[in-house]
């Protein structure tokens, strides 16, 4: 059984793969316009940061902390993810964890 997944962890391995420099959406990124991922592919559980990622990361968690935000895939989910959560604070886990949060948010507003 692989190890659970966290708000933390999840954050961290973001920023970490995709190089973060500022808060998701203060900068529109090329990489972050790119960022495709299959909403099953893990992350990795301990990533390695420096002392400005690290900080990055704790500052994404106090801004975007949500249950949903360990389902993020990439800067731009982390985002959706509290949109989503502030408009269906129900859903379930199974959907969750069987579609990205892209396709829960396009189903939510329409």
């Amino acid at each position: 059984m692989p190890l659970p997944e966290t708000n933390l962890t999840a954050v961290a391995a973001i920023v970490l793969k995709y190089d973060l420099q500022v808060l998701p959406g203060e900068e529109g990124t090329e990489r972050e316009k790119l960022a495709e991922t299959e909403p099953c592919e893990r992350l990795s559980l301990f990533p390695l940061l420096t002392l400005s990622q690290w900080r990055l990361a704790l500052e994404i968690l106090s801004r975007f902390d949500n249950p949903y935000l360990k389902f993020c895939r990439s800067p731009k989910d982390i985002i959706i993810s509290q949109r989503l959560y502030e408009s269906n604070p129900d859903l379930e886990m199974e959907a969750l964890q069987e579609q990205s949060l892209r396709a829960l948010w396009v189903k939510e507003i329409f």
